[in-house]
């Protein structure tokens, strides 16, 4: 008479469980999972950052500026297209305010790059620099009238 349960008084391995059976798929996924959350997270942070420099009055009045400057369209050619990655500081606050920055500008016949510095007093934007610089350029060409 024999006490085990199987031939030749081997017992069954007691059955995987989920994790032994699923690991070797189941920890890339989870980790590629994780740094593509995370990727999302900063690229979602990043378009609300530069959204906020994109819809600004600011950005708006230098990129109207810009596209109507003769010297910009000759350097540049049509359509002259803002670039995404802006780069600077731009604090509002109510009626007053500043702004800092450096923005990418590209068309047919070149690159080139807005600078933007300005104050915000009493509701109204006054530029301090309002320029670009075209690469291959020496010089910048301003956008701001004497005296503004």
């Amino acid at each position: 008479m024999q006490a085990s349960g199987g031939p030749g008084g081997a017992q069954p391995p007691p059955p995987r469980t989920w994790w032994q059976r699923n690991w070797k798929w189941f920890l890339p996924v989870s980790i590629l999972g994780g740094l593509a959350l995370v990727a999302a997270f900063v690229g979602a942070i990043a378009l609300f950052v530069f959204g906020l420099f994109i819809e600004s009055d600011v950005y708006a009045e230098a990129m109207a500026r810009a596209r109507a400057n003769p010297e910009v369209v000759r350097a540049l050619g049509e359509p002259i297209v803002p670039g995404f990655w802006v780069k600077g500081t731009l604090e509002v606050n109510g009626p007053s305010g500043s702004a800092d920055f450096a923005a990418p500008l590209t068309g047919p016949g070149g690159h080139g790059t807005l600078y933007i510095t300005a104050q915000k007093k009493a509701g109204q934007w006054r530029f301090e620099t309002l320029e670009v610089a075209v690469e291959g350029m020496e010089d910048r060409i301003p956008l701001t009238a004497s005296g503004e």
